[in-house]
C-alpha cells in the first residue's frame, strides 16, 4: 500500500542552534533574503541562494584563472576561502638575493620588498631595527594592519643570519630582543595565520654552548622568532650534520621554492611558540607560506588541514 503521507519540513530547523556564525565561520544575514541566505564575509557578501559572491574577489588579480565572484573555487567542501589582505613582506639580507625581491612581487604584486644593508658607521640604525622599521611600516599600511607573511632571504648560521660576505646584514639571535619590544608595544602585529620563511642556512638548527662548566642546548633563531611572533617559522635545521638551505626553482611569475642542500640529511622544520619542532619535509613552496599566512577564515579542528 502506497503511504499518502506528505513530508512537512520543520521551518525552524537550525543546524547550529540559532549561532549566527556558522557557514565557514562567517556571520549569517537573514535580515532582507531569508534566514540562512546571506554570509557576511570580511570582505564581501556571500549568497547562498546561487552560491556566488556579489562582488569582486578583492585578490581577483592574483587569481586570474578563477571566476572572480565564485567561492573557494567552486569546491566548498575540500577547499577553504582565501581572505587575504594582510601584508606580505619580503626581506633580502644581502645583495646576492636581492633578485628574489622582484621574482616574489611577481608572484604576490602586492608584497613589500625591502634591502636590509649592513650598518656602515656608527649611530646608523642595526639591521634588526631595519627590520623592526619595515614591520612597522607594513603593519600600519596594511588594511587589517596585520602581517601575514614574512620572507627573509639570506645566509645563515647557528644562531645568525646574514647577508652576503658577513657580516653585511647580520641579525644574532640576541637582537631578536629588539623585535620582542616592538611586538609586545603593539608596533608589530602578525595575523593569528602568520607564517615566516627562513632560507638561511642552519636558521633552525639549535646548538651546544659550552661555558667550561657543561655543554647547554641554544634555541635556534627559527624557534626564538616564532616565540616571539606567535607566527609559524619554517627554516633549514640540522639534521646528520647539514642544515644548508639552496634554490630549488625560482621562475618569475610562477613559483618560488627551496631545497636542503643536502635533501637525504637535512629538513625544514615548522616552528611554533611552545611546541617542539615538527618536520615537514626538504622541499618548502613560497606560496604555500603564503596562502597559510593570509588565510583570517576559523575552521573546525577536522578541516584545518584541507586547502
Amino acid at each position: 500500500m502506497i503511504s499518502t503521507t506528505t513530508y512537512r519540513p520543520q521551518s525552524s530547523r537550525s543546524a547550529n542552534g540559532g549561532y549566527r556564525h556558522f557557514f565557514n565561520g562567517q556571520e549569517s544575514d537573514g535580515e532582507v533574503y531569508g534566514e540562512g541566505s546571506l554570509h557576511a564575509f570580511e570582505y564581501r557578501m556571500h549568497d547562498t541562494r546561487i552560491g556566488r559572491f556579489w562582488s569582486v574577489d578583492p585578490l581577483a588579480g592574483k587569481f586570474p584563472w578563477n571566476s572572480a565572484y565564485a567561492f573557494a573555487e567552486n569546491s566548498p567542501i575540500g577547499f577553504l576561502e582565501l581572505e587575504g589582505l594582510e601584508a606580505v613582506v619580503g626581506v633580502s639580507l644581502g645583495g646576492d638575493v636581492n633578485y628574489r625581491k622582484s621574482l616574489l612581487k611577481s608572484i604576490y604584486e602586492s608584497a613589500i620588498v625591502e634591502t636590509i644593508v649592513a650598518a656602515d658607521k656608527q649611530g646608523s640604525p642595526n639591521e634588526i631595527e631595519q627590520l623592526c622599521g619595515l614591520l612597522k611600516r607594513a603593519t600600519v599600511e596594511d588594511p587589517e594592519h596585520t602581517i601575514g607573511f614574512v620572507a627573509i632571504w639570506g645566509h645563515g648560521s647557528y644562531g645568525v643570519v646574514y647577508g652576503h660576505g658577513n657580516p653585511t646584514g647580520r641579525m644574532e639571535i640576541s637582537d631578536l630582543a629588539y623585535l620582542k619590544t616592538a611586538v609586545e608595544n603593539g608596533d608589530i602585529v602578525f595575523s593569528k595565520d602568520a607564517c615566516i620563511l627562513i632560507t638561511a642556512c642552519n636558521a633552525g638548527s639549535d646548538w651546544d654552548v659550552d661555558d667550561g662548566n657543561g655543554s647547554t642546548r641554544v634555541t635556534s633563531f627559527a624557534q626564538e622568532l616564532a616565540n616571539i611572533t606567535g607566527a609559524t617559522v619554517y627554516a633549514g635545521r640540522d639534521v646528520e650534520g647539514d642544515g644548508g638551505v639552496a634554490p630549488r626553482t625560482e621562475k618569475r611569475g610562477e613559483e618560488m621554492t627551496y631545497q636542503m642542500r643536502n635533501y637525504k640529511k637535512g629538513s625544514f622544520f615548522k616552528f611554533t611558540k611552545g611546541s617542539e619542532p615538527e618536520d615537514v619535509g626538504n622541499i618548502f613552496n613560497t606560496m604555500d607560506g603564503i596562502i597559510q599566512g593570509t588565510r583570517k577564515t576559523e575552521f573546525p579542528d577536522e578541516t584545518q588541514e584541507d586547502q
